[in-house]
Protein backbone atom coordinates (compact mmCIF):
# COMPACT_ATOMS: atom_id res chain seq x y z
CA UNK A 1 0.00 0.00 0.00
CA UNK A 2 1.34 3.44 -0.91
CA UNK A 3 1.97 5.75 2.02
CA UNK A 4 -0.34 8.72 2.17
CA UNK A 5 0.40 12.07 3.75
CA UNK A 6 -3.11 13.47 3.35
CA UNK A 7 -5.81 12.41 5.78
CA UNK A 8 -9.42 13.39 5.24
CA UNK A 9 -12.55 13.14 7.29
CA UNK A 10 -16.10 14.40 7.13
CA UNK A 11 -18.30 15.17 10.13
CA UNK A 12 -21.16 17.55 10.81
CA UNK A 13 -21.01 18.94 7.30
CA UNK A 14 -17.31 19.81 7.46
CA UNK A 15 -14.77 18.19 5.17
CA UNK A 16 -11.30 18.31 6.72
CA UNK A 17 -7.93 17.87 5.03
CA UNK A 18 -5.10 17.08 7.44
CA UNK A 19 -1.50 17.44 6.24
CA UNK A 20 0.59 14.66 7.78
CA UNK A 21 4.19 14.69 6.58
CA UNK A 22 5.95 16.10 9.64
CA UNK A 23 9.45 14.95 8.67
CA UNK A 24 9.32 17.23 5.62
CA UNK A 25 7.35 20.02 7.30
CA UNK A 26 4.38 18.95 5.15
CA UNK A 27 6.15 19.86 1.89
CA UNK A 28 3.71 18.98 -0.88
CA UNK A 29 4.77 16.04 -3.02
CA UNK A 30 2.86 14.85 -6.06
CA UNK A 31 0.74 12.40 -4.07
CA UNK A 32 -0.32 15.06 -1.55
CA UNK A 33 -1.32 17.45 -4.31
CA UNK A 34 -3.29 14.69 -6.02
CA UNK A 35 -5.05 13.49 -2.86
CA UNK A 36 -5.95 16.98 -1.66
CA UNK A 37 -7.24 17.95 -5.10
CA UNK A 38 -9.36 14.79 -5.19
CA UNK A 39 -10.93 15.50 -1.81
CA UNK A 40 -11.72 19.14 -2.59
CA UNK A 41 -13.17 18.20 -5.95
CA UNK A 42 -15.38 15.55 -4.37
CA UNK A 43 -16.66 17.93 -1.68
CA UNK A 44 -17.16 20.86 -4.05
CA UNK A 45 -20.58 19.81 -5.31
CA UNK A 46 -21.62 17.72 -2.31
CA UNK A 47 -24.59 19.46 -0.67
CA UNK A 48 -23.80 17.68 2.60
CA UNK A 49 -20.50 19.57 2.87
CA UNK A 50 -21.03 23.12 4.14
CA UNK A 51 -17.40 24.08 4.86
CA UNK A 52 -13.82 22.89 4.32
CA UNK A 53 -11.11 22.95 6.97
CA UNK A 54 -7.39 22.44 6.19
CA UNK A 55 -5.08 21.72 9.13
CA UNK A 56 -1.68 20.24 9.90
CA UNK A 57 -0.92 17.39 12.27
CA UNK A 58 2.49 18.95 12.93
CA UNK A 59 3.09 21.68 15.50
CA UNK A 60 6.13 22.91 13.55
CA UNK A 61 4.54 23.63 10.20
CA UNK A 62 1.36 24.14 8.27
CA UNK A 63 3.15 23.53 4.96
CA UNK A 64 6.72 24.38 3.95
CA UNK A 65 5.78 24.62 0.27
CA UNK A 66 6.31 22.35 -2.68
CA UNK A 67 8.65 19.37 -2.35
CA UNK A 68 11.66 20.75 -4.22
CA UNK A 69 13.95 17.70 -4.10
CA UNK A 70 12.19 15.46 -6.69
CA UNK A 71 11.61 18.46 -8.95
CA UNK A 72 15.33 19.29 -8.81
CA UNK A 73 16.19 15.67 -9.58
CA UNK A 74 13.86 15.74 -12.58
CA UNK A 75 15.50 18.93 -13.86
CA UNK A 76 18.98 17.40 -13.52
CA UNK A 77 17.74 14.34 -15.42
CA UNK A 78 16.37 16.63 -18.15
CA UNK A 79 12.89 15.27 -17.39
CA UNK A 80 11.02 18.51 -17.89
CA UNK A 81 7.74 16.67 -18.46
CA UNK A 82 7.72 15.65 -14.79
CA UNK A 83 8.50 19.23 -13.74
CA UNK A 84 5.67 20.65 -15.85
CA UNK A 85 3.26 18.01 -14.55
CA UNK A 86 4.12 18.79 -10.94
CA UNK A 87 3.73 22.54 -11.38
CA UNK A 88 0.50 22.21 -13.39
CA UNK A 89 -1.06 19.93 -10.77
CA UNK A 90 -0.04 22.23 -7.93
CA UNK A 91 -1.48 25.28 -9.69
CA UNK A 92 -4.72 23.41 -10.44
CA UNK A 93 -4.99 22.72 -6.71
CA UNK A 94 -4.51 26.41 -5.92
CA UNK A 95 -7.18 27.30 -8.47
CA UNK A 96 -9.55 24.81 -6.86
CA UNK A 97 -8.97 26.46 -3.49
CA UNK A 98 -9.58 29.91 -4.96
CA UNK A 99 -12.83 28.89 -6.63
CA UNK A 100 -14.21 26.65 -3.89
CA UNK A 101 -17.88 27.62 -3.44
CA UNK A 102 -17.82 26.47 0.18
CA UNK A 103 -16.24 28.45 3.04
CA UNK A 104 -12.59 27.32 3.00
CA UNK A 105 -10.72 27.69 6.28
CA UNK A 106 -6.95 27.18 6.58
CA UNK A 107 -5.36 26.95 10.02
CA UNK A 108 -1.73 28.09 9.88
CA UNK A 109 0.67 27.48 12.74
CA UNK A 110 4.40 27.34 12.21
CA UNK A 111 6.05 27.37 8.79
CA UNK A 112 3.80 28.49 5.91
CA UNK A 113 5.98 28.95 2.85
CA UNK A 114 5.46 28.98 -0.91
CA UNK A 115 3.02 26.21 -1.76
CA UNK A 116 1.73 26.36 1.81
CA UNK A 117 0.74 29.95 1.16
CA UNK A 118 -0.89 28.73 -2.06
CA UNK A 119 -3.25 26.35 -0.25
CA UNK A 120 -4.15 28.95 2.37
CA UNK A 121 -4.11 32.50 0.97
CA UNK A 122 -6.58 31.71 -1.82
CA UNK A 123 -9.14 30.51 0.74
CA UNK A 124 -11.79 32.69 2.34
CA UNK A 125 -10.60 32.34 5.95
CA UNK A 126 -6.90 32.17 6.90
CA UNK A 127 -6.45 31.71 10.62
CA UNK A 128 -2.92 32.13 12.01
CA UNK A 129 -1.53 31.56 15.47
CA UNK A 130 1.23 33.75 16.86
CA UNK A 131 3.70 31.00 15.91
CA UNK A 132 2.96 31.19 12.18
CA UNK A 133 5.74 32.33 9.83
CA UNK A 134 5.00 33.20 6.20
CA UNK A 135 7.33 33.60 3.20
CA UNK A 136 7.57 33.25 -0.56
CA UNK A 137 11.21 32.03 -0.74
CA UNK A 138 11.25 30.80 -4.34
CA UNK A 139 13.60 33.52 -5.56
CA UNK A 140 16.38 32.09 -3.37
CA UNK A 141 16.14 28.95 -5.52
CA UNK A 142 16.27 30.88 -8.78
CA UNK A 143 12.53 30.52 -9.37
CA UNK A 144 9.70 33.02 -9.61
CA UNK A 145 7.20 33.42 -6.75
CA UNK A 146 4.45 31.10 -7.96
CA UNK A 147 1.19 29.49 -6.66
CA UNK A 148 -0.87 32.42 -7.92
CA UNK A 149 1.29 35.04 -6.23
CA UNK A 150 1.10 37.34 -9.26
CA UNK A 151 -2.55 37.67 -8.21
CA UNK A 152 -2.31 38.03 -4.44
CA UNK A 153 1.02 39.83 -3.93
CA UNK A 154 -0.06 43.01 -5.78
CA UNK A 155 -3.27 43.06 -3.72
CA UNK A 156 -1.74 42.95 -0.25
CA UNK A 157 -2.56 45.74 2.18
CA UNK A 158 -0.04 48.05 3.70
CA UNK A 159 0.89 50.88 1.37
CA UNK A 160 -0.83 54.08 0.37
CA UNK A 161 0.25 55.33 -3.03
CA UNK A 162 1.17 51.95 -4.51
CA UNK A 163 -0.66 48.84 -3.30
CA UNK A 164 1.89 46.44 -4.77
CA UNK A 165 5.03 47.64 -2.93
CA UNK A 166 4.75 45.17 -0.04
CA UNK A 167 4.02 42.34 -2.47
CA UNK A 168 7.04 43.29 -4.57
CA UNK A 169 9.20 43.36 -1.44
CA UNK A 170 8.03 39.91 -0.29
CA UNK A 171 8.28 38.42 -3.76
CA UNK A 172 11.76 39.72 -4.58
CA UNK A 173 13.38 39.15 -1.20
CA UNK A 174 11.61 36.04 0.10
CA UNK A 175 11.52 37.77 3.49
CA UNK A 176 9.92 35.87 6.34
CA UNK A 177 7.07 37.64 8.09
CA UNK A 178 5.36 36.97 11.38
CA UNK A 179 1.72 36.30 12.08
CA UNK A 180 1.27 39.96 13.01
CA UNK A 181 2.79 40.99 9.69
CA UNK A 182 0.62 38.50 7.79
CA UNK A 183 -2.49 39.96 9.40
CA UNK A 184 -1.34 43.51 8.67
CA UNK A 185 -0.90 42.87 4.94
CA UNK A 186 -3.74 40.38 4.43
CA UNK A 187 -1.93 37.06 4.04
CA UNK A 188 -3.92 35.98 7.10
CA UNK A 189 -7.44 37.11 7.99
CA UNK A 190 -7.78 36.12 11.66
CA UNK A 191 -5.64 35.41 14.71
CA UNK A 192 -6.37 32.67 17.22
CA UNK A 193 -3.81 32.11 20.02
CA UNK A 194 -2.02 28.78 19.84
CA UNK A 195 -3.31 27.89 23.31
CA UNK A 196 -6.86 27.91 21.92
CA UNK A 197 -6.35 26.79 18.32
CA UNK A 198 -7.30 23.20 19.13
CA UNK A 199 -10.61 24.30 20.60
CA UNK A 200 -11.17 26.53 17.60
CA UNK A 201 -10.65 23.64 15.19
CA UNK A 202 -12.96 21.39 17.20
CA UNK A 203 -15.67 24.05 17.06
CA UNK A 204 -15.29 24.25 13.29
CA UNK A 205 -15.38 20.45 13.03
CA UNK A 206 -18.68 20.51 14.90
CA UNK A 207 -20.17 22.51 12.03
CA UNK A 208 -19.96 25.98 13.63
CA UNK A 209 -17.18 27.78 11.78
CA UNK A 210 -18.73 31.25 12.02
CA UNK A 211 -19.37 30.83 15.73
CA UNK A 212 -15.77 29.62 16.13
CA UNK A 213 -14.51 32.86 14.63
CA UNK A 214 -16.76 34.91 16.89
CA UNK A 215 -15.64 32.99 19.98
CA UNK A 216 -11.91 32.43 19.52
CA UNK A 217 -10.50 35.22 17.34
CA UNK A 218 -8.40 37.78 19.20
CA UNK A 219 -6.37 40.83 18.13
CA UNK A 220 -3.14 39.73 16.49
CA UNK A 221 0.45 40.42 17.54
CA UNK A 222 2.07 43.70 16.58
CA UNK A 223 3.49 43.98 13.08
CA UNK A 224 7.08 45.14 12.77
CA UNK A 225 6.66 45.08 8.99
CA UNK A 226 4.00 47.76 9.30
CA UNK A 227 6.61 50.05 10.87
CA UNK A 228 8.59 49.78 7.64
CA UNK A 229 5.77 50.39 5.14
CA UNK A 230 7.03 53.88 4.27
CA UNK A 231 10.53 52.63 3.45
CA UNK A 232 9.19 49.58 1.60
CA UNK A 233 6.94 51.75 -0.52
CA UNK A 234 9.78 54.14 -1.34
CA UNK A 235 12.12 51.32 -2.41
CA UNK A 236 9.74 48.86 -4.08
CA UNK A 237 6.72 50.97 -5.01
CA UNK A 238 7.74 52.24 -8.44
CA UNK A 239 9.93 51.54 -11.44
CA UNK A 240 11.93 48.45 -12.33
CA UNK A 241 13.82 45.94 -10.23
CA UNK A 242 17.02 47.78 -11.10
CA UNK A 243 15.43 50.99 -9.83
CA UNK A 244 14.65 49.25 -6.54
CA UNK A 245 18.21 47.97 -6.28
CA UNK A 246 19.49 51.48 -6.83
CA UNK A 247 17.28 52.82 -4.04
CA UNK A 248 18.45 50.05 -1.74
Amino acid sequence: MNETFIRTRVADGVGEVQLDRPGALNALDQSMIRDMHSALLQWRDDPAITAVLVTSLSDRAFCAGGDVKPVREAVLADDMGTVREYDANEYRLDELVATDPKPYLARSAGVTFGGGVGISVHGAVRVATEKAVFAMPETALGFVPDVGSSHFLPRLRGTTARCDAVGMYLGLTGARVTAGDALAVGLATHHVPSARIGEFADRVRAGHWQEALDEFVEPGPASHLADRFTDIEWVFGDGTVLDSLGRL
